[in-house]
């Protein structure tokens, strides 16, 4: 499940991996919610608590696998400023423009 949401191989794991496997094994692969909404689900509270590495990790993956494209993500920024605040729309934005680049692509 991993390849498939995040569009890269897995890291490999050393150590306990209780968490990667309950996240990536039973809650990404539950029914009711498809990739896309989970992972919009899972940008914006990665915004809202400032985990910064999860958030530009996440907006690649999107681009990447293509689940979601840049005006699109550039639009769960805005709608994410209006209603979290502007900072969080700004950092938002920064963490698409250092992922769109990580990939090559022109915010």
């Amino acid at each position: 499940m991993f390849q498939r949401v995040m569009g890269t191989a897995p890291p490999v794991r050393t150590g306990d991996s209780l968490i990667h496997d309950h996240v990536f094994g039973d809650v990404w692969s539950r029914p009711n919610l498809d990739i896309r909404t989970r992972r919009v689900v899972s940008m914006v509270c990665a915004a809202m608590v400032g985990a910064d590495v999860p958030l530009q990790s996440h907006l690649a993956a999107a681009l990447r696998t293509g689940d979601m494209t840049l005006d699109e993500l550039r639009e769960i920024g805005l709608q994410l400023g209006q209603y979290g605040g502007l900072p969080l729309g700004v950092n938002f934005a920064i963490a698409l423009q250092a992922a769109a680049a990580s990939l090559e692509q022109k915010p």
